[in-house]
């Protein structure tokens, strides 16, 4: 699965853990929310998994990328890389335990952490690219389009959507 998709499934959570704090618990929503947190937890053990893969692929390649990301986690400014991280390792695996999946001020500090970094990814990536020398020669900037996700969320909600459905067909 590509690392956007993953990514982009831990910011569809996040937009969740923010709206369950203001939603009032109904059977629904707790039954949904169960197939979310399992679709969650899965995503942060692939998303981890998939971390050594591509840096151990591109060790051995031996090109620039190697240098690239041995300096993103140990240069001067390692401190992005290694909190974003921290942040969707904590946020997904502490999920195993129920204390944190019923805690709702710890989902809505994660999830607010996470919407944070990638609001501010994106702004830091938009903003280095209107420095004169990263500007292309046809001046065009490319945006990305809420429809250029639909993709994510598609698979979101017919993991989730599923999950709920085998869920409900469980207790009856």
């Amino acid at each position: 699965m590509p690392s956007y998709i993953l990514q982009e499934q831990m910011l569809i959570y996040a937009c969740w853990s923010v709206g369950l704090f203001f939603f009032r618990k109904t059977e629904f929503i707790s039954k949904f929310d169960i197939s979310i947190i399992w679709l969650i937890r899965v995503v942060g053990i692939v998303y981890f998994l998939e971390i050594p893969v591509i840096l151990l692929s591109d060790w051995f390649s031996g090109n620039y990328v190697q240098y690239a990301l041995v300096n993103r986690f140990t240069g001067p400014y390692w401190f992005p890389a290694v909190f974003s991280l921290l942040v969707y390792l904590s946020s997904t695996q502490s999920l195993w335990l129920v204390y944190f999946q019923k805690a709702r001020y710890w989902r809505l500090s994660f999830g607010l952490l996470i919407l944070t970094i990638t609001f501010i990814s994106n702004i830091i990536l938009w903003l280095s690219g209107l420095q004169r020398d990263c500007v292309s020669p046809s001046w065009r900037i490319s945006y990305q389009l809420p429809l250029l996700h639909i993709e994510s969320i598609i698979v979101f909600g017919l993991i989730t959507g599923s999950g709920y459905l085998i869920l409900r067909e469980k207790d009856n």
